[in-house]
């Protein structure tokens, strides 16, 4: 991971960029307007050259304006955004070179829709989305890994896992600070290429379903849903 930098002159034509152009430390930029400046110059530079950057970590928080912005970079194969307030995932459509996604979006985001056109992706990891409708994620027929988590005073609530009967390449599936609402865990046990897999259950589905899991994936090391009881 490169070092993060945090102004638009600090970037010297990188490829793989690590950025914080928000929550700017106030000693450094004492005045509103210049902290105001950096986070405008990122978002021109963003809509101005959109062949520039193919990994992009965001290490602070996210506004819609930004993301908006950097989904015109046409090149990005990577991208990881921290946190942040960003409801409207529409624009992520423009990267179709996308091959790992790391999405932390907060409740606001409720339609994970356009997710499902990103049909590039290996690895997906979603962190505390306020969608109940994962439906569209049966579309990536490549995806490799697949994390689905809440945040850590938080959970998330999943309608169904029937989009997992689409992802038959998929080798890691984890979810943690999870509630699936109509309890049927099935489709977890159709994925017949998985090397990890850790599907975190309240206790009312964890005795129905996690001898399941140990006596269906008791080939795979890494199920830790084994050697529990």
């Amino acid at each position: 991971m490169p070092k993060t930098i945090q102004t638009v002159e600090e970037y010297t034509g990188e490829k793989i960029v690590a950025l914080g152009c928000t929550q700017l430390d106030e000693e450094k930029f004492p005045k509103q307007s210049q902290r105001k400046k950096i986070l405008n110059d990122w978002i021109s530079f963003f809509q101005n050259n959109p062949n520039a950057v193919e990994n992009l970590h965001f290490t602070t928080r996210m506004n819609q304006q930004l993301f908006d912005a950097i989904c015109c970079q046409k090149n990005l194969t990577e991208l990881h955004i921290k946190w942040g307030v960003y409801p409207d995932l529409s624009n992520i459509v423009n990267l179709q070179k996308l091959e790992c996604l790391v999405l932390c979006a907060g409740a606001s985001t409720k339609d994970i829709s356009p997710l499902g056109k990103l049909t590039k992706l290996e690895a997906l990891h979603l962190s505390t989305v306020g969608a109940h409708d994962y439906s569209a994620l049966s579309n990536l027929h490549g995806l490799k890994q697949l994390g689905i988590h809440s945040g850590m005073d938080s959970y998330i609530k999943v309608n169904d896992l029937n989009f997992l009967y689409e992802l038959k390449e998929l080798k890691n599936f984890h979810t943690t600070g999870f509630r699936l609402i109509d309890r049927d865990y099935s489709p977890v046990l159709s994925l017949k290429n998985l090397e990890f897999l850790s599907v975190n259950m309240p206790a009312y589905d964890d005795k129905i379903w996690k001898n399941k899991f140990a006596e269906h994936f008791s080939d795979i090391a890494c199920n830790k849903h084994l050697n529990l009881y």
